[in-house]
């Protein structure tokens, strides 16, 4: 914390920051902000882009993940159905004869 007050107190300069080229013929927008708001909004706006991108490609991987995981608890409730079956003492001791 101590290093960004730091840093936040060394790029308090203000600068003006144009918003659309002076080549167009539209009325120019400029904002007056500290260097260190500048930093923080993009850095804000490059963290919401990155996760975004992020979310975006992790996307089919998500979806097939979820569908392995409904093969997984269907065969689960399987083996659970198929070892809930009642076997008599007789048929067991069959089994292991054989």
């Amino acid at each position: 914390m101590l290093l960004c007050a730091a840093f936040f107190s060394l790029n308090s300069q203000t600068v003006n920051l144009n918003i659309i080229p002076k080549g167009l013929d539209l009325p120019a927008i400029i904002v007056s902000l500290p260097v260190y708001v500048i930093m923080l909004i993009f850095m804000a706006v490059g963290l919401l882009l990155g996760t975004l991108f992020e979310y975006s490609r992790t996307w089919r991987a998500r979806g097939l993940s979820r569908k392995r995981l409904r093969e997984v608890e269907k065969l689960n409730a399987k083996v659970k159905y198929l070892t809930n079956e009642k076997t008599s003492e007789t048929e067991e001791i069959l089994g292991l004869l054989k």
